[in-house]
Order: structure tokens, then C-alpha cells, then sequence
């Protein structure tokens, strides 16, 4: 059982100022150290905010073929993924933080949980 996470409790001029970014940006993305639990934390603390500004989509860095287990997982159907990362490589992507995000995001109304490559479908490099 993967246990829910709770938000990153921001200072509210920094929460303020990344809330005003995301505003102003048509996709807001979060990097960090694979294996940590500040970003899930950090975005699950912003996730009302982004709401309120009309985002509904979290992208998460995941295999092509390991997406709709994950998907359908944070959807409630089945169980939990093992593993998902690059195959035979651990490199911290598949925390119970990032999962435990991916299920409490895909919980809220009008927001789902894809793979983050879907994100940029037709963008121009």
C-alpha cells in the first residue's frame, strides 16, 4: 500500500511567485533529483493553485511501456507498479513519493496523470 503525501507547506511569497509563472506559462515543469520527495511534495502543495489556473495534466518521466500501468494505477484499478524506470536500472523515479503523487493528482477533478513525452506532442524543437 502506498501511503498518501502531504503538501509542501512553501512560504507564501514563494508559492505566490511560482503560482504567478505558472500564470503567465502554458506548462509549468518541475525538475529534481530522482529518488526524492520534495518535488511530489512541492507540486501536490501548488496542485490547488494550479487548478485555479486551469492546469489539469501531470507529467511524469516514465517508459513507453510501463505509462498505462502507472496510469491505471493512479486511476484506482489494480495494483500498485513493482518498478518503472529504464529497464534493470533503479535511478529513484519509481519512489512511493512519485507514486503516491500520481495517485492523490489523478484523484482531483479534471486532472490526469500521462506520460510526460505526451506533453509535448507537435511542440517544435
Amino acid at each position: 500500500m502506498i501511503d498518501p503525501i502531504l503538501p509542501y507547506d512553501l512560504p507564501p511569497p514563494v508559492k505566490a511567485q511560482l503560482l504567478e509563472l505558472a500564470a503567465r506559462s502554458d506548462l509549468l515543469l518541475l525538475g529534481e533529483m530522482h529518488g526524492t520527495q520534495e518535488v511530489p511534495r512541492l507540486v501536490l502543495g501548488l496542485l490547488d493553485g494550479l487548478t485555479a489556473l486551469g492546469y489539469g495534466g501531470l507529467g511524469l518521466e516514465l517508459p513507453e511501456g510501463q505509462a498505462e500501468r502507472l496510469t491505471a494505477w493512479a486511476a484506482g484499478e489494480g495494483e500498485p507498479p513493482p518498478f518503472f524506470g529504464p529497464d534493470g536500472y533503479r535511478d529513484g523515479r519509481d519512489g512511493e513519493q512519485t507514486l503516491a503523487l500520481a495517485r492523490q493528482v489523478s484523484s482531483k477533478p479534471g486532472w490526469r496523470t500521462c506520460r510526460s513525452t505526451r506533453l509535448f506532442r507537435g511542440v517544435r524543437h
